[in-house]
């Protein structure tokens, strides 16, 4: 009797609090009982001071608002994970993970290399380059400064023309280089 006793805590603690509730992310387990854990909490709906204070009321401090995902980020006793995935208006709780950008597979998801690799182009001479949908030259913005030279290439069609039918690469030209502000902002030569 003692072992069956003996296995069913071990099975109960092996389990942890993301057994506990649906609302906790099963990593949230890795953390120990007592220590202070770094969470960010998705709402039902966009969380207000009585959200924030329902929180702070059960040791936690507030870090960040993410009211685009309804959501913030706190630091909280890891023992008071189980009360707060209580709250109604709690829709999931979750580690607040460490987040960093990898390009390991942009440069040939956007075939970037394409102009390298086909062509030989290598950036040599080029101050600025935009590479977009195309650019409109004959926009007055555009015009170029009298030390600069605007340059375009299809790299899908060679030899044809690189005019901007969707104003994209128009508009981030402007931002770059615009000579008023109709387009893009000023960018001023000290």
């Amino acid at each position: 009797m003692r072992r069956l006793f003996a296995f069913a805590l071990t099975t109960v603690a092996m389990t942890g609090i993301a057994a506990a509730s649906p609302k906790l992310a099963p990593d949230l387990d890795g953390h120990r009982r007592g220590a202070s854990v770094d969470v960010i909490v998705q709402f039902k709906t966009s969380p207000g001071a009585k959200s924030h204070a329902a929180i702070q009321s059960r040791g936690g401090t507030l870090h960040a608002t993410l009211p685009l995902v309804r959501a913030a980020s706190y630091s909280l006793p890891f023992d008071a994970l189980e009360a707060l995935a209580a709250d109604p208006n709690v829709a999931y709780v979750s580690p607040d993970r460490p987040v960093t950008a990898t390009l390991d597979y942009a440069t040939r998801a956007a075939q970037a290399d394409l102009a390298s690799i086909s062509y030989g182009l290598d950036g040599t001479g080029i101050g600025v380059a935009v590479i977009d949908s195309g650019i409109d030259f004959n926009h007055p913005d555009l015009a170029p400064a009298p030390n600069a030279a605007a340059t375009s290439f299809n790299a899908v069609n060679p030899g044809t023309s690189c005019q901007d039918d969707g104003g994209h690469g128009t508009h981030v030209s402007g931002m770059i280089a615009a000579l008023n502000n109709s387009i893009g902002i000023v960018l001023q030569e000290n």
